[in-house]
């Protein structure tokens, strides 16, 4: 009976450290995502952000929408877009957060509402984007 109650312990154990993926690890991975993009070799940037999302990687959540908004490695999709920066920003991801920001002052893939672009522009700020204190300052000066 405690070598099966062992058994069962070891397996928990090994189990929840591979579901709760290593912040450090998924920076790195992240990193080289961004170095794919960069280099224009969009399916493998696509290919590891989408493994990071899947592990619930809030910045990987940005870099597909990206990958969407653009059309790079991906048919291009505005409407999947803004579901990945939605819940990148729902999550804290900064550039999710900003470019919702742009998706509702502008109205790309749903409707324009400046009530909300402003909310995700300040949010955005708080999180230390310049561009999204710029624009919220934009919008508070010129209505």
């Amino acid at each position: 009976m405690t070598r099966l109650f062992a058994c069962l312990l070891l397996a928990i154990c090994t189990w929840t450290s591979a579901a709760m993926a290593d912040p450090q690890s998924q920076q790195e991975r992240l990193k080289q995502s961004d170095a794919f993009y960069a280099a224009g070799n969009y399916t493998s940037a696509y290919q590891i952000a989408d493994a990071l999302a899947k592990e619930g990687y809030a910045p990987a959540y940005g870099r597909l929408g990206q990958l969407y908004s653009e059309g790079n490695g991906v048919a291009q999709s505005k409407m999947l877009a803004r579901h990945w920066y939605s819940k990148g920003a729902e999550n804290g991801d900064v550039m999710s957060t900003y470019n919702m920001g742009i998706y509702n002052d502008v109205g790309i893939a749903g409707p324009k509402d400046p009530t909300a672009a402003l909310a995700y522009y300040k949010r955005a700020a708080d999180l230390g984007d310049a561009k999204g204190a710029f624009n919220a300052g934009q919008m508070l000066v010129t209505g």
